[in-house]
């Protein structure tokens, strides 16, 4: 059990030593997901990055020391976030253009060398520079 006052923990992801996995829940009783980091038995679940800030879809990189995720409270604010593992440095990478389009994006997947993440949906997060519209997976370094 991973704790008892969050409402069904999903987008579970290993850090790749397995150290660790992170997760997005909704509190008990609030609709707005955050990320949550805990050992790999449950024990020692915190939440982590911007209270404030609807995150969800965690995935670890492949060093384990780094989330991406989706967050955003806003339709405009929506997008591709990073942080550290320890909640610190939340940084913005993409924001969403046209409407509530993140809530249709898959889990971020990281790279194998940890220089990209990827993001697939039924439309992409941006703009970025020199990227197409079309609906293929877009990455970002």
């Amino acid at each position: 059990m991973l704790t008892t006052d969050v409402t069904f923990p999903s987008s579970i992801s290993w850090s790749r030593n397995g150290d660790a996995i992170a997760y997005s829940s909704g509190l008990a009783g609030i609709v707005a997901a955050r990320v949550y980091v805990a050992a790999t038995d449950g024990s020692g679940s915190m939440q982590v990055g911007d209270p404030e800030l609807d995150a969800w879809s965690p995935a670890f990189s492949p060093d384990g020391w780094t989330l991406a995720f989706m967050g955003g409270n806003h339709d405009a604010e929506r997008g591709l976030f990073l942080m550290d593992r320890d909640g610190s440095d939340v940084q913005q990478l993409s924001h969403e253009t046209g409407g509530n389009y993140s809530w249709q994006y898959n889990v971020p997947r990281w790279s194998p060398d940890g220089q990209y993440v990827l993001i697939g949906g039924a439309r992409r997060a941006g703009p970025i520079p020199g990227s197409s519209t079309s609906t293929a997976p877009t990455k970002w370094t």
